[in-house]
């Protein structure tokens, strides 16, 4: 059985319960799953699950709220660890390959979901995709393989940058070519700060009754087009900068340097 796992939790401090903040009357992360059961149609009717992997704190049982009356299901589990998570929600519901998309990138690649399920499913162990705006790529795994990692190594904590627990010859890279759209450095389609949640409103509205169908290319042009951009691009140093010092310290507290 195979699965999208969208990994989110709710104790986020920049932008608290950033998923559930209603944009043109849904809750942010109901607009990344309606968009992939819209795309997925076709692949949930013959099994594919829809699955939201949280920490196990009484916060994110918000999620299960959100998705009583839904297709989607939900699971909660390690708190700082999150391919471990992943590893127990894949144990929970026996699945072979999963997907992983980031809870916090409400926009992201439908076409990046799919290329990646496609090779996942040629027997490839672990799939990347690359060369889309940040917060839109997505990776994926056979989930024995990850077990399999893990059990070699079990990390305290990992939160951030975690997908190197791979080595670098396992993983096989899929290119795709929007580096040459105009501003593509300023484009992200993450959500960490106020101004991202203005980006994605500003994005919603503009999307309209396009949002479900809407292409990565027909979504990206319309951040370029409208110069939506300039909401929140000037945050993206401030996100590497934060993002690769807390990857650091989780390599500290987990003496990385030993393994």
């Amino acid at each position: 059985m195979n699965a999208v796992i969208i990994v989110a939790r709710l104790e986020s401090e920049r932008l608290p319960q950033k998923h559930l903040q209603i944009v043109e009357g849904l809750p942010l992360i109901k607009w990344l799953t309606e968009r992939i059961k819209f795309h997925f149609r076709k692949q949930i009717a013959e099994g594919l699950k829809i699955i939201i992997a949280s920490p196990a704190t009484l916060l994110n049982k918000k999620f299960e709220d959100v998705y009583k009356d839904d297709i989607v299901e939900t699971f909660r589990g390690d708190e700082n660890n999150v391919p471990w998570r992943v590893m127990e929600c894949s144990n929970e519901f026996n699945l072979n390959t999963v997907v992983i998309a980031d809870g916090d990138n409400f926009l992201l690649s439908m076409e990046a979901i799919e290329t990646v399920l496609e090779n996942l499913a040629t027997g490839i162990l672990v799939a990347k995709t690359e060369g889309l705006p940040l917060g839109m790529n997505v990776i994926g795994w056979h989930a024995s393989h990850l077990k399999s990692t893990l059990n070699e190594n079990k990390f305290q904590l990992l939160e951030t940058g975690w997908s190197r627990i791979f080595k670098s010859k396992e993983i096989k890279r899929l290119p795709f070519e929007f580096t040459l759209f105009p501003q593509f450095d300023m484009l992200r389609f993450t959500t960490d700060y106020p101004e991202d949640l203005q980006f994605m409103q500003k994005m919603f509205q503009s999307l309209g009754d396009r949002v479900l169908s809407a292409s990565s290319n027909e979504i990206i042009k319309t951040a370029v087009d409208s110069k939506f951009f300039e909401l929140n691009g000037f945050l993206s140093k401030i996100y590497f900068d934060n993002f690769y010092k807390k990857m650091d310290e989780e390599k500290v507290i987990n003496h990385e340097e030993n393994i």
